[in-house]
């Protein structure tokens, strides 16, 4: 019996310790856990240019329904809105940014989800009673209105595998622009365009009269 005492004594006091280093561990900052890595989901790198890039994450995104809130060249932000139930509302922030490495386009992906729950706030109506004064009485009207409840980065490797993929996918459908070919007439007007050189501008002198000497008078008998 002392023996399934100490057994039991010994596997309480462990469940405790367990406890404490679960909680520890959640109140440990968030910021620890940020590695910085060079590997991460949310970039991408394609055979492109920035502004292609960026131009097939339009479309992957307006594919898929979200709304275009802002649209660079290089950047652009969408939302889409959800409801997975009555009083919660989530909203999905999705922003692209492209830049240039080398001769290819680096994207990069970053989706917020933000959470909106219902909030009911029910408002009073006074009456006047001349014995007693103003009374408040809950028989108003009752407005709802969605708080913001909460946002988080959405980390799921496989959500910017799949978007990604998709924009690759309008990549290659998409025609890109042919290098243009310079023709004949293209290099003559070139050639024309070219700014003369300017020519020095010599002086001419004038021809110097030889002033003659008086012939030499002869003496007359």
């Amino acid at each position: 019996m002392v023996n399934y005492l100490r057994y039991y004594l010994f596997g309480g006091l462990l469940a405790l310790a367990l406890c404490a280093c679960s909680t520890q561990d959640k109140r440990k900052p968030v910021y620890q856990h940020e590695t910085f890595g060079a590997q991460t989901p949310y970039q991408e790198v394609f055979e492109a240019t920035p502004n292609q890039a960026c131009e097939a994450a339009r479309r992957a995104l307006l594919s898929q329904g979200y709304l275009l809130v802002n649209t660079e060249p290089t950047h652009l932000s969408a939302n889409k809105a959800f409801q997975p139930e009555y009083e919660l509302h989530v909203v999905i922030e999705f922003n692209v940014t492209c830049v240039q490495a080398g001769a290819r386009a680096l994207a990069f992906a970053n989706a917020l989800q933000v959470r909106y729950e219902m909030k009911k706030a029910a408002s009073s109506a006074s009456v006047g009673v001349s014995a007693i004064g103003s009374i408040s009485l809950p028989i108003g009207n009752s407005s709802d209105s969605l708080v913001r409840a909460g946002s988080e980065t959405i980390t799921d490797k496989a959500f910017y595998e799949r978007f990604f993929t998709l924009m690759l996918h309008y990549l290659e459908i998409t025609p890109k622009p042919e290098p243009q070919i310079n023709t004949q007439e293209d290099v003559t007007q070139n050639v024309h365009e070219v700014k003369p050189q300017v020519q020095e501008q010599t002086t001419v002198k004038p021809n110097q009269q030889v002033e003659s000497e008086p012939a030499a008078s002869k003496d007359v008998p």
